[in-house]
């Protein structure tokens, strides 16, 4: 659960998963795959659903949290506060 929320809140920092409507639950849902497929398809990576440790599509939303300096502020402030 920890790690599906902690997704959930990265691909929100990059404006990939909207949750107004459920709020930030820590369970996956269907919103949850199509926001990693549509992640994947724009970043030219394997379009699976699929966010394996420290394989691709982790690894780029890692990038793309860093080098968006307001997202991955607000995502190490939500961590920082969810533990």
């Amino acid at each position: 659960l920890e790690d599906t929320a902690k997704i959930k809140f990265a691909l929100t920092s990059l404006g990939r998963y909207d949750d107004t409507e459920t709020g930030l639950s820590p369970y996956a849902d269907d919103r949850l795959f199509r926001s990693i497929q549509s992640f994947q398809k724009e970043n030219n990576l394997k379009v699976d659903g699929v966010i394996n440790p420290e394989g691709e599509t982790h690894t780029k939303i890692k990038e793309k949290l860093a080098t968006d300096e307001k997202s991955g502020n607000a995502f190490d402030d939500f961590w920082r506060n969810f533990n």
